[in-house]
């Protein structure tokens, strides 16, 4: 079967069909134009497009009543800046914001005056000490968490799934999950895959409308 007589079988897509529904529109080849002259139903279909077309361009324009907008934006709220909000909060809450910075800095002065008394409190051996505690600390969690994978029997379970497994196998298993993989994003492209021209149309019928 050609292409001629493949046009002559195959309806007209919806947005084809808007395309010709609007007058001046040349965009289409012309064995869509043929199509509709030999095909009723699409014939059918374009007219009462077009209809729709010319009742929609009748219609007197909508004009909202005056002060529509105003009283509108008057119930939007729209969220200030966190800087904003930070300086009304401490604007409102002005006794609560003091004793909050007099708090923290008779913490810090009470800590710098801690330290001063033990001359051996370097920033480095500070940093060096955080250092150690914090390397303690990762080194103590994972620890547990190799306790907890080998107590649970998980360890074992994998060995035993693993000895099983043969090169040929795996090769196997990994060729059908890339196969699979592959035929699954090729499907993806082919449903992304849109025509520009029909949708140009679509979007101008769209705009012809509600002008």
């Amino acid at each position: 079967m050609n292409a001629n007589n493949q046009a002559r079988t195959r309806h007209l897509q919806a947005e084809e069909l808007e395309t010709l529904a609007i007058p001046g529109d040349h965009r289409l080849p012309a064995r869509s134009s043929a199509h509709v002259a030999e095909c009723d139903r699409c014939r059918r279909d374009v007219e009462e497009l077009q209809t729709l077309h010319a009742l929609l361009q009748a219609l007197a324009p909508l004009q909202p009543v005056v002060g529509f907008s105003d009283r509108v934006m008057q119930h939007v709220r729209l969220p200030l800046p966190w800087r904003v909000r930070v300086l009304q909060a401490v604007r409102k809450h002005q006794l609560a914001t003091a004793a909050a910075f007099a708090g923290a800095a008779a913490a810090v002065g009470v800590g710098l005056t801690w330290i001063a008394r033990y001359p051996e409190l370097t920033p480095m051996t500070i940093a060096a000490f955080l250092v150690q505690r914090s390397t303690a600390f990762v080194w103590s969690g994972v620890m547990e968490v190799g306790r907890f994978v080998y107590g649970s029997g998980v360890l074992e379970t994998a060995q035993g799934i693993a000895g099983q497994v043969t090169p040929v196998s795996a090769f196997v298993a990994v060729a059908t999950v890339t196969l699979i993989g592959l035929a699954s994003f090729r499907i993806l492209l082919s449903l992304m895959e849109i025509d520009p021209a029909l949708v140009t149309s679509h979007l101008r019928l769209r705009r012809r409308v509600r002008g």
